[in-house]
Formats: structure tokens, sequence, C-alpha cells
């Protein structure tokens, strides 16, 4: 699969609702989630940076900086202070990203 970098750059959620067979399902932050206790996710910026969205105290988002970059089909994720996080992307559109790999 070729992956277009420009559909990556965006704010993505984690869709846990749609997670099924181990992979987990991003949608970009317009979409209309139902309602949930928070929603990590990644914001992939097109200067290679990102900010890594975890659920903090009281459901509340805490933005962790970092980069990422693209090795083939696999988005690596680097976070200071974290492991190397390496999400093979099996489906990419704007709307709707899937992906296995290092949580």
């Amino acid at each position: 699969m070729t992956v277009d970098q420009q559909v990556l750059e965006q704010r993505w959620l984690h869709s846990h609702e749609e997670d099924a067979g181990g992979a987990r399902v991003y949608r970009p932050s317009s979409y209309k989630f139902p309602r949930s206790r928070g929603r990590g996710g990644l914001e992939l910026r097109p200067d290679g940076t990102v900010v890594q969205v975890d659920v903090g105290a009281v459901d509340a988002p805490v933005n962790r900086p970092g980069t990422w970059s693209l090795d083939g089909d696999t988005l690596v994720i680097e976070v200071p202070g974290q492991a190397t996080r390496r999400l093979h992307i099996s489906s990419l559109d704007r709307d709707r990203m899937v992906v296995d790999g290092t949580p």
C-alpha cells in the first residue's frame, strides 16, 4: 500500500467503537463521534512533529509533543520518554485510518 502523506497530516482521534481483530481505527477530529469518556489520538503535522493526545485524569486530554515519520506503510511515532511506536497502516483515506502495531 502507498501511503499519501498529505492525507495523514491532520488530527486523528481513536474511534475505539470501531476496533476489531486487533486493528485500531482513527477518525479525523471533525468526525461526529458518539459520546465517550475521553479519546486519545495523534495530530500529525506537515513539519514532522506530532502531538500525541493521551487520556489523562478525569478524562482530560494530555498533549505530548514528539516527531513522526513514515517507513513505507508504517507510521513511526517518537515521543521523548516513551518507547517508539510503530503503527502499520492497513487502510487510509481522508475519513478513516486503520492501524495495527505497538499501541
